[in-house]
């Protein structure tokens, strides 16, 4: 899947995605990723239901106003639990499969929101 240029100046910009692998500013990805303003890799192993309310401090202290959780090919659900607490912080996420997570970043970005996002390609 190829997406649409958009004009994000000093934010990562997803130019595609394929089953398994995330094509940000040139560089391929095969294994999950965190995008914010910059790129970290994740464990290799990394599965979206690892996730805790501690792994998003940064996210909330950056003052992200949207966190998208990318789980792979299929959509996974996080644990209510852990949505009702990120809503207490004032974020809002949304978990989708990664090819849905990467378009809903790019029309994110492109609104100038500020989005976190833990991909799973």
């Amino acid at each position: 899947m190829q997406f649409q240029q958009h004009n994000t100046p000093n934010l990562p910009t997803i130019e595609s995605y394929h089953s398994g692998s995330i094509t940000i500013d040139g560089k391929t990805y095969h294994h999950p990723i965190l995008l914010h303003q910059q790129i970290e890799p994740l464990p290799e192993n990394w599965q979206p239901e690892q996730l805790n309310f501690s792994d998003f401090q940064a996210a909330i202290n950056n003052q992200a106003q949207i966190i998208i959780i990318g789980t792979g090919e299929k959509q996974q659900f996080l644990h209510p639990k852990l949505v009702a607490q990120l809503a207490q912080a004032g974020v809002g996420i949304e978990s989708m499969s990664t090819d849905s997570a990467c378009r809903t970043i790019m029309l994110l970005q492109s609104e100038g929101r500020r989005v976190w996002a833990w991909l799973k390609p």
